[in-house]
């Protein structure tokens, strides 16, 4: 009778073992799966802020080199619309230098008219690259350009008036 009371004990301390070591076991799962899911939910936070720097750093990276295209685009137009002023402006100078220096001799009317023609032009081409100027900027380059376009044309009248004078 020992040896069944022995066997009945075993089997009672075998049946509360398991009737913890189970719940227990389930309770231990449960926590590690709830540990399991918050790193995970943790990793594609992380991954997510992650993916969005990334992004954003490309969408900078983009934006600045648009930014440094556009400027040197903008200063190619800006150096070409000064260089046709200039070169119209050289222009305008050699026409009127020349008219002065033709006009000291005895020049007949057509010569004159060509003349004046010839540096009424040249004063339209300034006054296109001005224009160009203007709208190109900047506000302290077109000023002064601006300025030098009137008093071309302002000397251009006059020299066409002399010449007239001069040939009465």
């Amino acid at each position: 009778m020992t040896s069944m009371d022995f066997e009945g004990i075993g089997a009672l301390s075998a049946a509360v073992v398991a009737a913890v070591a189970i719940p227990a076991s389930v309770l231990v799962g449960r926590w590690q799966m709830k540990a399991a899911l918050r790193t995970a939910e943790a990793t594609s936070e992380a991954g997510l802020a992650q993916a969005e720097s990334a992004y954003r750093a490309a969408l900078d990276a983009v934006r600045a080199q648009a930014n440094a295209a556009h400027l040197q685009w903008r200063r190619g137009i800006q150096r070409d619309a000064y260089a046709s002023f200039l070169l119209a402006a050289n222009r305008v100078q050699e026409l009127g230098e020349g008219f002065v220096r033709d006009n000291e001799s005895d020049l007949s009317p057509e010569t004159i008219r060509a003349g004046k023609n010839a540096l009424d032009d040249a004063l339209v081409s300034l006054k296109a690259a001005q224009t160009v100027i203007e709208l190109e900027g900047p506000d302290d380059v077109a000023a002064p350009a601006a300025g030098m376009t009137d008093a071309a044309q302002m000397i251009g009248y006059q020299l066409g008036k002399q010449a007239t004078y001069e040939r009465a």
